[in-house]
């Protein structure tokens, strides 16, 4: 089984059910994005194998930047996948209808 490390939370919850069905990928959740970053490429690293992290959108991406900058230097194969909810689930009644407003 490929790992994808990852923090859970209400942008991802679709992607980790699904998931959670898979017979191919371990989730192997975290409490903080820099650690799901963090271990992913620790995980490249010892197995030279491709690593991949999923995070939320926002405050979550910069997070996940640590570990993929430290992965960079040393060429390690390291991915990223971030999660946004549906508009209606941040802001049902917002006025502009831009869900970033």
């Amino acid at each position: 089984m490929s790992p994808l490390f990852g923090l859970c939370g209400h942008t991802v919850i679709g992607m980790l059910d699904a998931l959670s069905r898979s017979k191919k990928i371990e989730y192997i959740g975290t409490r903080h994005e820099a650690v799901a970053s963090t271990a992913a490429d620790g995980y490249a690293r010892i197995t030279h194998k491709a690593s991949v992290v999923m995070c939320h959108l926002g405050p979550g991406l910069t997070n996940v930047l640590t570990g993929v900058a430290n992965a960079s230097p040393g060429l390690h194969p390291h991915g990223g996948h971030r999660g946004r909810c549906a508009q209606l689930l941040l802001r049902p009644s917002s006025p502009s209808g831009d869900p970033d407003a």
